[in-house]
């Protein structure tokens, strides 16, 4: 994965600059939704230590259709800003 995406503005989720996210979309058969990886690393606001990256959006039908493991990776919901584990 590389960041510099080239995207303007910022994440609705995060906060951090749209520049430093990757964006795919999901590999489920029929599914055009976008997912997306914030790689600041640096996401201590919501509670999560160490150098992270997070997904910021992905497919609520296929959230592991993804062509990088995803599986363990935190996600934020906008609603609340806070990180849930799957």
């Amino acid at each position: 994965m590389s960041a510099s995406s080239g995207v303007s503005g910022w994440c609705d989720f995060c906060q951090h600059l749209n520049n430093e996210h990757t964006y795919y979309t999901g590999t489920a058969t029929g599914c055009r939704k976008k997912f997306k990886i914030c790689q600041t690393g640096s996401h201590a606001e919501f509670g999560i230590t160490g150098h992270e990256y997070v997904l910021c959006k992905w497919c609520p039908n296929h959230p592991y259709s993804s062509p990088y493991n995803v599986t363990d990776m935190p996600r934020l919901y906008k609603q609340q800003n806070i990180p849930i584990s799957m």
